[in-house]
């Protein structure tokens, strides 16, 4: 699948290997959006300032193993609302937990790496709808006020279930 092709509605069992789950606030040039309403070319914020999207993809699948980060996890307003991620998407750790758990002041970690079974935990979904924006260039964004990563061009593989 090329960048910025366009998912059709497929419901089934599907590898999702990054993305964010329908309902999801990024933040943009306009306040925070949606991220099921983002298009190709919204400036969405980065830690390197506006960036506009590439594409978006979709992608629906009947069953779904999430990771559940709880809402003030990483500080008082850090995620702002309880964020639903893949295990594999990166998560930015700019605190404590990147210097006692990786011995650094910022680490990516696989958001499954952070599971610790009451704060961030493991969930299925079902008839769950994921949407993964993709920059010309890797990329930090804020979701749900988390710090998150996506590579260049990131799109959603048709293979296998998120988990």
């Amino acid at each position: 699948m090329k960048a910025g092709q366009q998912l059709q509605d497929r419901p089934g069992f599907g590898r999702v290997t990054g993305g964010f789950l329908a309902g999801t606030m990024v933040f943009t040039a306009e306040g925070a959006m949606p991220v099921e309403y983002l298009a190709p070319g919204d400036r969405v914020v980065t830690r390197s300032g506006l960036l506009p999207l590439v594409s978006v993809s979709s992608r629906r699948l009947a069953s779904a193993a999430l990771i559940r980060i709880r809402a003030a996890t990483q500080a008082p307003t850090v995620p702002s609302r309880d964020l639903f991620l893949c295990p594999d998407q990166l998560v930015l750790l700019r605190d404590w937990r990147a210097q006692i758990l990786f011995g650094q002041t910022v680490a990516a970690v696989a958001a499954a790496r952070l599971v610790d079974g009451e704060y961030v935990v493991r969930e299925k979904r079902r008839d769950a709808w994921f949407f993964s924006p993709a920059f010309e260039t890797e990329a930090v964004i804020f979701a749900e006020g988390q710090e998150v990563g996506l590579t260049a061009s990131r799109t959603l593989s048709l293979t296998a279930p998120c988990r």
